[in-house]
């Protein structure tokens, strides 16, 4: 039984009347009663078919699956099918830095980033996570970039105006769990645009390590994240097993910058 469908069969239970008036009457019970199923059927499938199109499922969760559909996050496979890695990374410009880490002595270490990175803002935005500060180019975003922020614009209704750009040169690469910063300026409103190589990009709950939602993006494929998924959920980027078969990844993260009540940028 789909759900929505009604547990219990319906039957006639009118007053006296002669056998042929109930048999006419029962059947046209039964055939209102067939026609009201396959209508909710197809209207299951039909959300069913909806749903698989804009939300690729998880290969695994932890909980109910009632749980594993109310995230503040969606997948959208192949949103971008034409949109090569080659066209992001020859117009952007991408540096490795130093980033300081937390030690278990409460402190923290200098380390290079194991991915390379490059930042750009229409709006002169600067962007600062794990000890360094990211200044952007004028001009704004690069005009494959601004193309991509226009599509998740339409696709989602967001006016991005900065934009992330990761390189992920192997298997080898990938970034740890981690909550995106908002340091109240930033929008809770997240588009995640995956090119080149596949991927494991996983999400975990903050306050329960074991209930995860694993995905594996390939290129053209969207993770948008919104709500409160920054303050409820981690997530993540996982090296490859065999990091030799794993080639590399750009993933374009486009954000918003929050506007004061007075109109200017928070």
């Amino acid at each position: 039984m789909w759900p929505g469908a009604s547990p219990t069969l319906m039957h006639w239970s009118g007053g006296a009347s002669s056998s042929s008036s109930s048999s006419s009457s029962n059947q046209q019970q039964q055939q209102q009663q067939q026609q009201q199923q396959q209508q909710q059927q197809q209207q299951h499938e039909c959300g069913w078919q909806q749903q698989q199109q804009c939300c690729r499922l998880p290969l695994r969760w932890s909980g109910p699956f009632q749980a594993a559909m109310a995230v503040p996050f969606l997948v959208l496979p192949n949103l971008m099918p034409d949109l090569q890695l080659h066209d992001v990374t020859s117009e952007v410009k991408l540096s490795r830095d130093i980033i300081y880490l937390s030690d278990n002595g409460g402190g923290s270490r200098a380390v290079p980033e194991a991915r390379l990175t490059g930042w750009q803002s229409d709006i002169g935005a600067t962007f600062c996570y794990s000890g360094k500060e990211m200044h952007p180019l004028p001009g704004g975003m690069t005009p494959t970039c601004a193309q991509v922020r226009d599509v998740l614009a339409a696709a989602t209704g967001e006016a991005f105006d900065s934009l992330l750009v990761n390189y992920y040169p192997d298997g080898k690469a990938g970034m740890r769990f981690h909550a995106d910063p908002l340091y109240g300026c930033w929008a809770p409103s997240t588009a995640v645009v995956s090119l080149g190589h596949t991927r494991r990009f996983v999400f975990r709950r903050g306050d329960d390590y074991a209930v995860r939602w694993a995905y594996r993006v390939s290129s053209g494929d969207v993770v948008v994240m919104f709500g409160d998924c920054q303050e409820v959920l981690q997530h993540a980027i996982q090296v490859e097993a065999a990091a030799a078969d794993a080639g590399p990844r750009v993933s374009l993260v486009y954000k918003q910058r929050l506007r004061q009540p007075d109109g200017s940028w928070a």
